[in-house]
């Protein structure tokens, strides 16, 4: 009997250890360069996966960025993403 509900606590722990969940991914971008541009954006999207790898996957979105607008004017974007 003792055995039976070890293994079913074991059981127990490594299931919930490795579920997925669905997490929100939530990045900011805050734009700079030509007076035109919003100040800053928010986009957010799901992400299904175990809590560390959703953590990866979110933040390896975060940058930053510049581009030329036919050689006159940079546009600089910063983009930050965490998971909630």
């Amino acid at each position: 009997m003792k055995r039976l509900v070890l293994l079913s606590a074991l059981a127990c722990v490594v299931l919930l250890g490795s579920c997925t969940r669905e997490y929100t991914c939530v990045c900011v971008i805050e734009y700079s360069g030509q007076p035109a541009l919003p100040k800053n954006d928010t986009l957010e999207y799901s992400v299904t996966d175990k809590k560390d790898a959703a953590k990866s996957l979110c933040e390896k979105n975060s940058g930053t960025y510049d581009t030329d607008d036919y050689g006159n004017t940079k546009i600089h974007a910063v983009e930050t993403c965490h998971l909630y």
